[in-house]
């Protein structure tokens, strides 16, 4: 598809995005809420782009990706040169097309957010790059030139396969180690379904290992394999081990029990969804429950998002602010809301009661 673009087109066409299943769907079911955009629907909002001479959604955006060229692209049907632009700067640019919070960052810093509504980076983003892939495209390493190096990589997280995704590209070999089944750390175990669906991952493994990264699944350095030993496996070692530790709510009466880290809740659903076990995160069901989220974050509504699928009778958020200083984004408070969750704000608890204790 090639067409002259119309600088009005924003004009003629307002933000659009992509639709969502019923919620009476979304409530139950663990898939991704976003319907994917088409070609025509990707063309008509890549159109509405400014091109502006100073771009403030990439400047906003923390990688710094080139989004008016890519956009552009899009518009022209040029889906597989969008593709390679998306990846000079980002590494899983998928998966910042579904869960990166664009509406406080490049969607925020649009031209057109004020009077005309932003554009729809993030769901062209995810159009650009699944549409590729689906095409067929991988990195274009014929021009590589192979080095005599070995990088061993501990921990398959963005930090890690972005790590590994850069090595491979200037030609030296890596061999990426996690003691988890699949790659992708929190983005595969600690963000839900509805927002990241597993298989995503599943693809970046098999381009990256198109790419020549090897990866040991199931792998716990210090047992599996001596830190030594390792050391002695490789010309170099990157650690990227995750954020896995909880900020404590430090709360009297914490001592006697009822409260769950948010990681160890959402790590054990997914394995639960996926039939897996991980020491240390077994399966919470939460059906019939009346739940409490401490927090106004993103993972505070994984959190709640999840207790709804999972069936609780209620869910309450409490957050010690109001809503407009809510960390998380907008967008996902919107659903959260929309899904039957209740908010508290302004609120901070004291301490947590147990019924029929002191």
């Amino acid at each position: 598809m090639s067409h002259k673009k119309d600088v009005f087109t924003f004009l003629e066409h307002g933000r659009r995005d992509p639709d969502v299943y019923p919620i009476e769907v979304r409530r139950k079911e663990f898939r991704e809420i976003y319907k994917p955009f088409d070609e025509d629907n990707a063309a008509e909002q890549a159109d509405r782009c400014l091109d502006c001479g100073n771009p403030y959604c990439e400047w906003k955006c923390p990688v710094h990706q080139y989004i008016p060229n890519w956009l552009k692209l899009a518009g022209e049907g040029r889906i597989m040169e969008a593709a390679t632009l998306c990846h000079e700067t980002n590494s899983l640019p998928e998966v910042c097309g579904r869960i990166c919070p664009q509406d406080r960052l490049c969607e925020q810093a649009c031209t057109l957010t004020t009077g005309f509504g932003a554009v729809t980076i993030g769901a062209i983003e995810r159009y650009i790059v699944d549409e590729a892939l689906k095409q067929g495209w991988r990195p274009d390493l014929s021009r590589v030139k192979r080095r005599p190096w070995s990088v061993g990589i501990v921990g398959a997280g963005p930090a890690g396969l972005a790590c590994a995704d850069v090595l491979s590209r200037n030609g030296v070999s890596t061999t990426v180690y996690d003691r988890y089944p699949e790659i992708g750390g929190l983005l595969t175990f600690g963000i839900p379904d509805f927002k990241l669906e597993m298989s995503v991952m599943q693809r970046r493994r098999s381009v990256l290992e198109d790419a020549g990264v090897r990866f040991r699944l199931g792998c716990d350095i210090g047992k599996d394999i001596r830190p030594d030993e390792l050391e002695g496996m490789h010309d170099a070692l990157f650690f990227g081990l995750g954020t896995y530790r909880p900020v404590e709510a430090s709360l009297p009466g914490m001592e006697n029990g009822g409260i769950v880290p948010a990681l160890e809740y959402l790590i054990g659903q997914t394995c639960s969804l996926y039939g897996m076990e991980l020491p240390g995160y077994p399966h919470i069901d939460l059906a019939g429950e009346d739940v409490l989220v401490l927090g106004g974050g993103d993972t505070a509504m994984d959190c709640v998002r999840t207790a709804v699928r999972q069936g609780a009778s209620s869910i309450t958020c409490v957050y010690r602010r109001d809503k407009a200083n809510m960390p998380g984004s907008p967008r996902e408070v919107k659903h959260a809301m929309s899904e039957g969750v209740r908010f508290e704000f302004n609120t901070s608890p004291v301490a947590l009661v147990h019924e029929g204790r002191q």
